[in-house]
């Protein structure tokens, strides 16, 4: 067998990134990364992971530690001007459009709620249909992303006092 250059260039990107190669995670993302990925694909993999995985509270998180990584010294708000409220009576606004986004849907939140009640398999099933009937109402949006992070952390906290109110032990939690 010759020598392997997509499996070298690979190597060599991890390596200039900072990143470890002897990492049980980078290991495994390694073996798991078909040869012949380019970077492109392989970006579009992991933006797929981290919307459907993660959630996108932590898009900027994400993006700090992968600059930080990648040695790009420029801050993540510093490139997204249009993520932050930039006065008060914009972030007014945002603020009410979140609540409006919320009192909106509030009956099928709950139907969402009590569908997946008890099947935590289920979370991420629940979590897609939740942000499904969120983001349908954020196209065109000013500082969209600000107000969905808003909404959806309102969502998680009233979801987790919903739960908790029909469930003794988690509500053992919330003390």
């Amino acid at each position: 067998m010759g020598f392997d250059t997509t499996k070298w260039f690979k190597q060599q990107y991890f390596s200039e990134a900072g990143v470890i190669l002897e990492s049980e995670l980078v290991k495994a993302l390694n073996q798991a990364i078909p040869d012949n990925t380019g970077y492109k694909e392989f970006a579009q993999a992991v933006a797929t992971i981290l919307k459907d995985e993660y959630g996108s509270h932590n898009f900027d998180p994400f993006m700090e530690v992968l600059h930080a990584e990648l040695g790009i010294n420029e801050s993540v708000n510093e490139i997204k001007d249009d993520y932050y409220p930039d006065s008060p009576e914009s972030l007014s606004a945002a603020t009410a459009k979140a609540k409006e986004i919320l009192n909106k849907h509030k009956e099928s939140i709950k139907s969402i709620a009590n569908k997946y009640e008890g099947q935590a398999n289920k979370s991420m099933e629940m979590q897609k249909e939740l942000n499904a009937l969120v983001d349908a109402d954020l196209e065109g949006l000013l500082f969209k992303q600000y107000v969905s992070d808003k909404v959806k952390g309102t969502l998680g906290k009233a979801l987790f006092r919903y739960y908790a109110s029909k469930n003794p032990e988690l509500a053992k939690m919330m003390k």
